[in-house]
């Protein structure tokens, strides 16, 4: 046989994790295989549930139409319009107004407009905001005024979700328009009941300010609903199958050994491992056999 030989190339952290990276090389009949590894470490495993969201004010103040009419919209105040308690923001037509209503409706505090969807309007998933035109129906929602008080992510969550999740726990942010930056937050409120699409509302109040933040951003949201003390953890990546058990394949030298574990709590990037390694062994996150058989 030939002679193997490795080289440790260096070590990055892993996305996520705080496990060591390395990637061997091996020489003669193997030359060119590279097999990334990571090391098994003792840390918190944290838990979360995650969803995608929207990002909103955290008191908004929502203005419906009038009980009783059924108007139809002469103006409206327009998206991000900055407003004074007092300004009128709507206006109605006379035509479908009940006698002595007012056909205006004003600010009852200072802040932004964000127009709501009118269902009616416009069919799909994301129907438009409500315009001129539009007939409304008593009560309906026609726009909230942001009041700039802190912003906060609304997210639903099914009914599995949202039994693992209560008011405080944390929560981390990722914006899609702000790619670059991370917010931490904490659950303010969970309702009780479910909407019409059997989801419940979760309201997060991020706990950090940025001047680029706007309402109606979308996010993805992931809330810790538990977190394990000192666990052994390695990437759930490397765990293979193997006779429909679960291995690693642990670096020993210049080889790669499968070892059979006993793996235990898990999340979307680690698993613990109950039985079967040691901290500091260094496991292959990709299967030496297979890089070896696509050659």
């Amino acid at each position: 046989m030939s002679r193997r030989r490795w080289a440790l190339r260096g070590s990055v952290a892993l996305a996520g994790l705080a496990g060591l990276l390395a990637a061997y090389h091996y020489g003669s009949d193997l030359a060119n295989v590279s097999v990334p590894v990571a090391e098994a470490r003792e840390a918190n495993l944290v838990i979360s549930t995650s969803a995608r969201g929207v990002v909103e004010d955290t008191q908004p103040v929502v203005m419906s139409a009038p009980e009783g009419a059924r108007p139809t919209i002469a103006a409206i105040a327009t998206p991000e319009q900055r407003v004074r308690k007092g300004d009128v923001v709507v206006e109605f037509e006379d035509e479908g107004l009940e006698r002595g209503a007012s056909p205006t409706m004003r600010a009852p505090v200072d802040g932004v407009v964000r127009l709501l969807p009118n269902p009616a309007r416009a069919a799909g998933a994301n129907p438009a905001g409500f315009a001129p035109g539009d007939a409304v129906f008593p009560g309906m929602p026609i726009l909230q005024i942001d009041r700039g008080l802190g912003p906060s992510a609304v997210l639903e969550l099914e009914d599995v979700d949202r039994a693992q999740v209560s008011v405080n726990q944390a929560a981390t942010v990722r914006l899609d328009a702000l790619p670059d930056r991370t917010f931490a937050g904490r659950v303010k409120s969970v309702s009780a009941f479910a909407g019409p699409d059997h989801r419940f509302a979760v309201r997060v109040s991020l706990e950090e300010r940025d001047p680029r933040l706007r309402p109606g951003m979308l996010a993805s949201i992931a809330i810790t609903v538990r977190t394990v003390p000192r666990q052994l953890l390695i990437p759930a990546r490397a765990v293979f199958a193997s006779d429909g058990e679960p291995v690693v394949y642990v670096q020993r030298g210049h080889e790669f050994e499968p070892h059979a574990i006993v793996p235990g709590l898990r999340n979307d990037v680690d698993v613990a491992v109950v039985q079967g390694l040691r901290k500091g062994d260094l496991v292959a996150i990709e299967n030496p056999s297979d890089k070896v058989h696509r050659r």
